[in-house]
């Protein structure tokens, strides 16, 4: 006999699909859509009350597509935006209050412009993120100035996936077989790369605990390696 499902506390039909997590911030649960039928050009972030699923507020990004989100201190939420459009709009990262006010926001130089930014991640006071697919970059939260921008070579092929970050090291995932792990410094500390089928991407955020980095491949196999070098301790599947 079947265990019942457990009752449903709230329920609410958003305006399109969402296209990242969801993240809890305090009583909020913020929800990023994607793009609505009526309005090809513009994502929504939704913030609905944790208790009752009611909303808050909500936000407008024209132009963009929500590839992540980030909590940092000072109650601000930090917000990857990818540009949908080739000559309005530049990919950016703003950071939000809770009453979805602007508080923080980080786009390149006109000459440095990207299209598409990744979800954040975050360590202390440091943002990083992937730009236009191979552009590794630090930020510094309390001035909004970059720290370290890299070039990680054509190999890496970044989706908008959030880097994972531990003890100072980002692990940054591909749309391909590799795995690269960069300093917040910005030197590269070792690039792994799956053997097989090379249509495989290792895509998603990876997770890091204890020394080891847990990466799923999208064949559905599970590779560990060794933070500190990047050598393979196991594989399932």
């Amino acid at each position: 006999m079947s265990e019942p499902s457990p009752p449903s506390l709230w329920s609410v039909e958003l305006d399109a699909l969402p296209v990242a997590a969801p993240l809890a911030v305090d009583d909020l649960l913020l929800v990023p859509t994607g793009v609505p039928a009526v309005s090809p050009q513009h994502a929504v972030l939704h913030a609905l009350d944790l208790a009752d699923g009611a909303l808050r507020w909500r936000k407008r990004f024209e132009h963009g597509l929500v590839s992540g989100l980030a909590r940092i201190a000072g109650g601000l939420t930090l917000v990857g935006l990818t540009s949908l459009h080739l000559t309005h709009g530049t990919g950016r990262l703003v950071g939000l209050d809770e009453a979805g006010e602007v508080h923080f926001c980080w786009a390149p130089e006109a000459d440095l412009a990207v299209q598409r930014v990744s979800g954040p991640a975050v360590a202390g006071d440091l943002a990083c993120l992937t730009a236009d697919a191979r552009t590794f970059v630090v930020l510094d939260l309390r001035t909004g100035a970059e720290r370290v921008r890299v070039d990680l070579g054509a190999e890496a092929k970044a989706p908008l996936s959030a880097p994972a970050v531990a003890d100072g090291v980002a692990y940054v995932p591909c749309k391909g077989p590799h795995l690269f792990a960069v300093g917040l410094d910005g030197q590269v500390r070792w690039r792994f790369a799956a053997e097989g089928d090379p249509d495989v991407w290792m895509e998603k955020t990876p997770l890091v605990v204890e020394g080891r980095v847990f990466a799923v491949l999208t064949s559905g196999a599970l590779l560990v390696l060794r933070a500190e070098d990047g050598s393979p301790v196991g594989r399932v599947g």
